[in-house]
């Protein structure tokens, strides 16, 4: 229903949760108590809830509510969340009795304040596959029902996706029914990252040949070795990383982990030395993954030193648990159903950020793009406050660096 068709059934009493003047219409949206109803085409079955999944940006701000709606049949309207009542008055026909029971929803539903829709329409719509596991994008494909641990979704700023073939790889992701396929069409993207820095490493030469030969000698090195150089090229050891790897540290999880990891031990593993494994299940055990609690535990005694620690054991998680997942043969570790929430709530969440900080890094480009200056621009004048307004909303009234508004 639109605006007009809702305030129709109010004012005839036949809803009485909302008020007419609560009710109205952006760019053919509806909104609803300050609440843009945006459809989502689809949502990762890993996502499958009932409740109200809150997406917030990296600041802890609310971005929005994602709802997961389509793949149940729901009781009674009054028997709906207040998101969920706005989400279906969007999706109802204007003749359907909202008071019966068995409410089917059409699609899925995206909830956005109207403050930050532009900005979340410029910002993050197009790589929500990437930070969400949904995609605004049309796709026929269904999924089935997992579990995931986590009810709140943290949207990345700046992401940006270099090329058609990483914008299909992230849709796909979100299409798979189960989280070791999801892991694994992630892992492709940074298959992608490793043709596209060889790339732009023989531009960067010009007829240099020597370098060329080099470069291609260097591109048949073992993929572990080649996933570290682009970790270490792009990954930032910061509290974000910290935490996607603490994760792995609950107990339900750190058992399976240390098995795999360990007792299935492979070349470029960090914590080879067992008095220093030792150390490290010591740490896990408080839960607690930092530079102090590495040095307190003498795993390693600086800052360079940690850091490069960190990224080595991140590298040998995502290309172990590759492996795992690809191959079913003796000296691999055999995954089975009962290790799918590991992958979900650990390793999944894992390979996410760590895409986000690789696609992070052509951020200055970003804004230096002409397109992306008028795209700019435009978001500034949906607020009706003059330029620079999405970055004042955020910054507290500072001036703008891209425009000076």
């Amino acid at each position: 229903m639109n605006a007009i068709e809702i305030k129709r059934l109010i004012d005839d009493e036949f809803i009485d949760c909302f008020r007419a003047e609560e009710i109205s219409q952006k760019d053919e949206m509806l909104v609803i108590k300050g609440w843009v109803i945006s459809p989502v085409s689809k949502i990762s079955s890993l996502l499958y809830s009932d409740e109200d999944i809150e997406i917030k940006d990296e600041e802890g701000e609310v971005l929005g509510i994602l709802l997961s709606v389509s793949w149940m049949v729901h009781s009674a309207f009054c028997a709906l969340s207040e998101y969920k009542q706005m989400a279906f008055l969007a999706d109802a026909d204007p003749w359907a009795d909202i008071n019966s029971g068995n409410i089917r929803f059409s699609t899925d539903y995206l909830l956005i304040p109207i403050i930050r829709y532009g900005e979340y329409i410029h910002d993050f719509k197009n790589t929500s596959p990437i930070w969400g596991g949904y995609s605004h994008k049309n796709n026929s494909l269904n999924n089935d029902v997992s579990e995931e641990d986590s009810q709140c979704i943290i949207a990345k700023r700046n992401v940006l996706l270099p090329t058609n073939h990483h914008f299909v790889s992230a849709e796909m992701a979100t299409h798979e029914p189960f989280a070791f396929q999801a892991y694994l069409k992630l892992y492709h993207l940074l298959e992608l990252s490793f043709d596209l820095e060889l790339v732009k490493s023989i531009k960067n030469l010009g007829d240099d040949l020597k370098g060329i030969g080099k470069l291609l000698i260097d591109s048949h090195r073992k993929e572990r070795d080649i996933l570290q150089n682009l970790f270490k090229k792009y990954i930032n050891v910061n509290s974000d990383i910290e935490k996607a790897l603490e994760k792995a540290f609950e107990p339900k999880y750190w058992a399976k982990i240390k098995e795999i990891m360990f007792e299935y031990e492979k070349d470029g593993n960090p914590l080879k030395d067992v008095k220093k494994l030792n150390r490290f299940d010591e740490l896990a055990t408080l839960g607690k993954l930092s530079e102090v609690e590495c040095h307190s535990k003498k795993i390693e005694t600086n800052q360079d030193d940690y850091e490069l620690f960190v990224i080595k054991l991140i590298t040998y998680y995502v290309y172990r648990i590759r492996c795992c997942i690809a191959h079913n043969r003796i000296g691999e570790y055999v995954m089975c159903t009962d290790d799918e929430p590991m992958i979900l709530n650990v390793m999944i969440p894992l390979i996410r950020e760590l895409l986000c900080q690789i696609y992070k890094q052509n951020t200055k480009k970003y804004w230096l793009n002409k397109e992306s200056q008028r795209r700019h621009n435009y978001s500034c004048r949906f607020y009706g406050i003059g330029p620079g307004c999405i970055i004042n909303y955020k910054n507290k009234g500072k001036r703008c660096k891209i425009c000076g508004g």
